[in-house]
């Protein structure tokens, strides 16, 4: 919501702005869990849709930046730290502005396979995974007043970038 709400606003201001759909979320409404155990493919399909719209837009939002790849795949036991340093590798080539969002509302189960204590634990293990890896990130409680915040922050970036 929080996303959507920060590409409408973007948009009103006449950003050249896109978001990305979270590929994981798309295969938790068709029914096909399966794939979601395949994070080497679903780190693929999250990379593509970042990736078509790079030198397209300025602003690519999404729910799932590709480094998330690293949390679902540590649970599956992946062994493979060239796989890590793919996803890391990838990430850093990049243009990220990282924010998280405290939750402050009741969770909503559609379209997601946690619950609502398994959700908050992902997201301790987000930041841990963005410290572990000096991946500077913003903070945010996920409440309509900060989207605001947020576009100003963004706002403010994109005006500086071309100093």
């Amino acid at each position: 919501t929080v996303t959507a709400h920060v590409y409408a606003l973007l948009k009103w201001a006449g950003y050249n702005c896109e978001m990305a759909r979270e590929y994981a979320k798309d295969k938790v409404w068709e029914g096909s869990l399966d794939v979601l155990d395949d994070q080497i493919h679903m780190f693929g399909e999250q990379y593509h849709r970042l990736h078509i719209l790079q030198d397209k837009v300025d602003i690519i939002l999404t729910d799932s930046p590709i480094i998330l790849t690293l949390i679902y795949a540590d649970k599956l036991k992946l062994p493979y730290t060239s796989f890590e340093n793919l996803v890391i590798d990838t990430y850093n080539d990049m243009n990220n502005l990282n924010i998280v969002l405290n939750r402050i509302k009741d969770f909503e189960q559609a379209g997601r396979t946690q619950k609502v204590g398994k959700a908050i634990e992902i997201d301790h293990e987000i930041i841990d995974l963005l410290e572990s890896n000096s991946v500077p990130y913003c903070n945010f409680d996920a409440s309509p007043e900060y989207v605001y915040d947020i576009v100003e922050l963004i706002i403010n970036i994109m005006d500086n970038k071309n100093v």
